[in-house]
């Protein structure tokens, strides 16, 4: 089974490896990215080249090894059609450090941008002829729906799991991502849900509402709600789930409480 791997290449020797049957994957300033099985490695590190084993992530799914080789052929997710009509939100690996020209040219056939997804991802929406060509591109590795899964981060589920209920407000820890500065209180029951289209928000009210949850009213155009659950619920990673599991929403998360300190202006809750 061939590996990605990295092979440090001058402009003479990518000709060379071209002509001696490796596919470029990917070609950047010092380096290139092809498939190579093991013994087609050693035979270019006896050749003079430079060599390592690259992933662009982790592997995982069905369509890797259990010893962690990257397969011949990628892996996807159904396409857009099987979530229901219209586009739908993709996480789109690439198969190395993304380049620009990588994201014009998914523009051009369709699909728009979201949010970056270190280290080599990026969320797309595709409608079906975009995730068509998606996946017959040779720098796409993977295209993977962009579901519930995604979209709660660990730091949420660990302030949910050590929240006790009922209280007026959980001072927030001091930390990367999902929580707020260590200056400002949560409120238990609520959570700001950031949508990734105004669209997107519209079209889950209703939902909302169905869960039995409160949310706030949304500003003309805007992309962020506030929604309260009952504090008394005894289910409220549940909830959460719900919440994630909305179409368009890239990550619930804590809301803070309004009687105390605002998170600063660059806290990824106040976009």
């Amino acid at each position: 089974m061939a590996d990605t791997v990295l092979v440090y290449a001058s402009k003479r020797q990518r000709t060379r490896l071209r002509r001696q049957g490796f596919e470029l994957l990917a070609e950047y300033e010092d380096y290139v990215l092809t498939r190579a099985t093991g013994e087609q490695v050693e035979l270019l590190r006896e050749s003079g080249y430079e060599v390592e084993i690259y992933r662009a992530r982790p592997p995982r799914g069905p369509a890797f090894e259990a010893a962690g080789s990257v397969a011949a052929e990628p892996a996807h997710d159904p396409g857009p059609s099987t979530y229901g009509p219209g586009e739908h939100y993709y996480l789109v690996n690439f198969i190395g450090p993304v380049k620009p020209e990588w994201l014009k040219e998914i523009e051009q056939h369709g699909g728009r941008l979201q949010n970056p997804e270190p280290p080599h991802g990026y969320v797309v929406a595709l409608d079906d002829p975009a995730y068509e060509w998606a996946t017959q591109t040779g720098y796409i590795e993977e295209v993977r729906h962009y579901g519930a899964s995604h979209r709660i981060s660990p730091d949420l589920k660990e302030t949910l799991r050590n929240d006790r209920l009922p209280r007026r407000g959980v001072q927030g820890e001091a930390a990367a991502g999902d929580r707020l500065p260590a200056s400002v209180e949560r409120i238990p029951n609520a959570f700001t849900v950031r949508f990734f289209q105004a669209e997107d928000l519209v079209q889950a009210l209703p939902r909302i509402h169905e869960m039995g949850a409160t949310p706030s009213e949304p500003q003309p155009g805007g992309k962020v709600i506030t929604v309260t659950f009952d504090p008394q619920s005894p289910d409220m990673q549940g909830h959460v789930d719900q919440l994630a599991a909305l179409h368009g929403v890239p990550r619930p998360g804590p809301a803070p409480n309004p009687g105390r300190p605002s998170p600063c202006a660059s806290s990824p809750w106040s976009r």
